[in-house]
């Protein structure tokens, strides 16, 4: 009987590749267009701005229409702003349908007086980034990297490692949510050896321990923690990567090191039961104290947690299904593990729902993106972006 019950538990969602090898080249192309309309979009702005001035200068001898254009481009810059920050303001409460809904306007705006609203464009892009992570909508998080890159370095380059450190590490970060880790780690290595002095190698150490973690090699992973404890003894400049303060802890973990795992895991509690921290990160650390309990043979504390940290997911303002699908996973494995198999099979059918309907929303995304590309649009690489608001 428990075999037969056990046969029917789902398997763990493996790597995705939602976005091939074809389609890569076609956002690479995409973004090379944009870089070139992109640099025309430029001369004529310079021009017409050279001709708007001249015209100042013979028709507006009292500087009144001059005046008038500097207080309005002042005006322009502050409501960016405060958008800007607006939007920055939901991102902290983790409305991330809300953020999606403002999101166009404010990227707009941010985009319209580029350069000067450089800085609000870079924390855009960042809430951005963040969102789509915090949401496990890695595959978005890929096509729009792809764009990016290669507007950047303006060309059809989708293969290797951007030039960008920025560009390079979120790519890393959308292979690794795809559980892509082999991909993940070619970058991660070489942006490793290139970044000591930048203000993401922490972020690069961590991420890449918990890719060889992933893939088993632990030893390598401890290795790598070890070699830059001092380095990993600082705090993150930038809260991209996955779970950095957990990540040593799940080392601890697989090595049964149970006394340093707790201690790792007691200095983060604070963090649990704060409402500013993202749910992800909440449930995530319930779902490691889960598996200490577990090893330490507190079944019932571990069933707890397990049970906590859904709870955390689904009374999220904007509801993850991929880490919903992986916590009932892992509820359903532990289930199996102490025996009770109708509950466990019961938990396994809830995480293939979520793992459904993740998959349909993420490939319904990529082929709104897909048809953008195929009508060959002129439009600036923002409307990829904008194609993201659909939560």
């Amino acid at each position: 009987m428990e075999e037969k019950i056990e046969s029917k538990t789902c398997q763990k969602l493996e790597k995705l590749e939602l976005v091939d090898a074809q389609f890569a080249y076609d956002l690479a192309v995409f973004g090379k267009s944009q870089s070139s309309s992109q640099i025309q979009a430029g001369i004529l702005a310079f021009g017409s701005g050279g001709v708007i001035g001249f015209l100042f200068a013979i028709f507006d001898q009292n500087m009144l229409l001059f005046d008038l254009s500097i207080f309005l481009f002042l005006l322009s810059i502050a409501y960016t702003t405060n958008l800007t920050m607006s939007l920055v303001k939901t991102f902290s409460l983790h409305d991330y349908d809300q953020i999606w809904r403002d999101f166009n306007k404010t990227f707009f705006w941010c985009k319209s007086w580029a350069p000067f609203s450089h800085i609000q464009l870079r924390l855009v892009t960042i809430v951005q980034n963040e969102t789509l992570i915090n949401q496990g909508r890695y595959a978005e998080l890929e096509a729009i990297t792809r764009v990016q890159w290669a507007h950047d370095e303006r060309d059809s380059v989708y293969c290797g490692v951007p030039k960008k450190t920025e560009v390079a590490y979120i790519l890393a970060i959308s292979l690794m949510g795809q559980r892509r880790f082999n991909e993940a780690i070619d970058i991660l290595e070489n942006l490793s050896k290139g970044t000591k002095k930048h203000y993401l190698h922490r972020g690069i150490l961590h991420s890449l321990a918990f890719c060889y973690i992933e893939r088993g090699d632990i030893e390598k992973a401890n290795k790598l923690l070890d070699n830059n404890e001092e380095i990993m003894n600082t705090r993150p400049a930038w809260g991209l990567a996955l779970d950095q303060d957990l990540v040593r802890v799940q080392l601890e973990l697989h090595r049964k090191n149970l006394d340093t795992a707790a201690e790792k895991l007691a200095a983060l509690s604070n963090y649990s039961r704060n409402s500013k921290i993202s749910p992800e990160f909440r449930a995530h650390y319930f779902r490691t104290i889960s598996r200490l309990r577990e090893s330490q043979d507190r079944i019932e504390e571990a069933e707890l947690h397990l049970q906590t940290a859904i709870d955390i997911i689904r009374s999220a303002p904007s509801l993850n299904s991929l880490s919903l699908s992986e916590t009932y996973f892992e509820y359903s494995k532990f289930l199996e593990r102490n025996g009770k198999f109708d509950q466990s099979l019961c938990m396994a059918r809830q995480s293939e729902d979520f793992e459904s309907d993740y998959l349909q929303k993420q490939l319904a995304r990529l082929d709104d993106i897909r048809r953008l590309i195929a009508r060959k649009s002129r439009y600036p690489v923002s409307m990829i972006r904008l194609l993201c608001e659909s939560a």
